[in-house]
């Protein structure tokens, strides 16, 4: 029972930024003229959105360190449903994220974008997280 109740946990957990995300994306599209301080170039061809990535992973390999691969899988999935959504725009989110001409967002309004970095900045966030929680690096 505690194996299941320790996965229902994680499930939950990871589903937290999607509740953050989803409104954001939806105050964006109501505030077209909002321009998001998470677009702002920090080095490396990062940016705000890079540093959640990395704080978000940097949190969940503290509260689950046992979670590297399924965490990384999960990482990798939402860069490929942002690059799918950006790509092909269609529009079944209703309003949230999917709207056009955006102030600030790169191709013509879209907010939706995968960035392999992102993946990068997951992985070296969930690792200090989890050498934070344990005082080693393990992936499993």
């Amino acid at each position: 029972m505690k194996k299941t109740e320790n996965y229902l946990k994680y499930v939950l957990f990871a589903i937290i930024p999607i509740l953050f995300i989803m409104p954001y994306g939806k105050f964006r599209c109501t505030h077209k003229k909002f321009k998001d301080p998470l677009e702002t170039s920090l080095f490396w061809g990062l940016d705000g959105w890079s540093a959640t990535h990395f704080f978000w992973y940097m949190i969940v390999g503290y509260v689950y360190p046992e979670t590297f691969i399924i965490s990384t899988i999960i990482g990798i999935c939402w860069e490929l449903f942002e690059h799918y959504y950006g790509t092909e725009r269609p529009g079944w989110l209703g309003g949230y994220g999917d709207c056009d001409n955006l102030a600030t967002d790169k191709a013509g309004g879209n907010w939706w974008y995968g960035k392999w970095s992102d993946v990068g900045c997951n992985i070296s966030g969930f690792l200090i997280g989890q050498y934070m929680k344990t005082n080693k690096i393990y992936l499993k």
